[in-house]
Order: C-alpha cells, then sequence, then structure tokens
C-alpha cells in the first residue's frame, strides 16, 4: 500500500512537471502543424514562451510558422526574439532578411543582412540578399563587396555573377562588367557541354 501512495505521487509529479515543461507544448505545437493546425499550433507555443521566455525553440518554431503564412512582421519578430535568445543559425537570420525584403524594407534587410552575414558562417544567402537590398535601393556600390564576398564561396553562381555583372556596368565599370559576363559565358559553355556527353 504505501508503494502504491509513492507510484501516484510520482506519476502526479511527472503530470506536474510535463504541464510545466515548455518542451511538451513544442511537441503539441508540432501535432497540431502535422494537422495543418497553424492556429493551434501558434496557441501552443505562446504557452511554451510564457513557460521559458528566454528559450530560443518556442520563438524559432513560432517565426518559421509565420513565414510559412507569409506573416512578415510576425515572423520577423520571434526570429528576432530567437536570434536575441542565443539561437545561431543562419536559417533563422536568413529569414528575417527574406521577410524584410517582402516588405519591401530594403533599408532594414540591407542593414541586418551584412550584420548577420559577420555573425554565422554559412553567410552567402545572407550576402546575396543583403547586396539585392542595396541594388533595390540604388546603391551598387555596396552590393559589389558583398556579391564578391558570396561569390568567393560559390564561384559559379550565375544569378550572382549576373547581378555583380549588372553592378559594376551600373558603376560605369565596363572592363569589370566583361570580364564577370565572360565568366558567365564559360559556365554556360561549360554547361552545354556537360549536357551533350
Amino acid at each position: 500500500v504505501e508503494s502504491e501512495g509513492a507510484d501516484i505521487g510520482l506519476a502526479r509529479y511527472a503530470d506536474y512537471q510535463r504541464e510545466y515543461d515548455y518542451r511538451t507544448y513544442l511537441g503539441y505545437a508540432e501535432g497540431r502543424m502535422a494537422l495543418a493546425d497553424y492556429a493551434g499550433a501558434l496557441t501552443h507555443l505562446e504557452h511554451a514562451k510564457e513557460l521559458a521566455p528566454d528559450s530560443i525553440e518556442p520563438y524559432a518554431f513560432a517565426g518559421n510558422i509565420h513565414y510559412g503564412l507569409k506573416h512578415w512582421d510576425l515572423a520577423i519578430e520571434n526570429l528576432q526574439e530567437a536570434v536575441a535568445h542565443g539561437d545561431t543559425s543562419h536559417f533563422v537570420r536568413l529569414d528575417i532578411v527574406r521577410a524584410l525584403m517582402e516588405l519591401e524594407d530594403y533599408e532594414g534587410a540591407a542593414a541586418l543582412g551584412e550584420q548577420f552575414a559577420k555573425q554565422v558562417t554559412e553567410n552567402n544567402a545572407i550576402l546575396q540578399n543583403a547586396a539585392e537590398a542595396h541594388l533595390r535601393l540604388g546603391q551598387p556600390e555596396k552590393a559589389v563587396p558583398l556579391l564578391e564576398l558570396a561569390l568567393a564561396s560559390t564561384p559559379a553562381n550565375l544569378y550572382q555573377l549576373s547581378r555583380l555583372a549588372g553592378a559594376y556596368r551600373t558603376l560605369g565599370e565596363e572592363e569589370k562588367a566583361s570580364g564577370i559576363e565572360a565568366r558567365i559565358a564559360a559556365i554556360h559553355e561549360r554547361l552545354g557541354e556537360l549536357g551533350n556527353r
């Protein structure tokens, strides 16, 4: 009888622990996502945030849901909270920059993109988006170094090469633009040869 009382006490303690552990609600949110119940998932994530306001996961998860739903402001808000609480991933930072681009906040996207690119090693897409923001702001001189940095790790990226050639041309640097266009042509030629094999 004494051991039964201990078992009941342990079971109640386990229930209590589950109820007050934010990870329980992350699990519930995943379950709601599997059913495409985004509102339900977000409700569970809000509860997780209340239980663990300094944890990264509830904010990152909520930010991803809002990003997928194209709720750009809410995506940015939640993803920035994840970064503020110590998230180190390049994905979260990239999604913030992309959401700012969607909102046509090119100044914000450029500034944060440059800042975030210094914080992570896998920064190619962040650099590309920051450069794109500068181009849309009519600042090719600021886009060029970012594109060159991105191309250091992906030298055959045709999109980045094309944007760099355009930026050089806008700046009146015809020789550099022609050099980049020659690289693009060589890549196309190599791709054509591969396709014919």
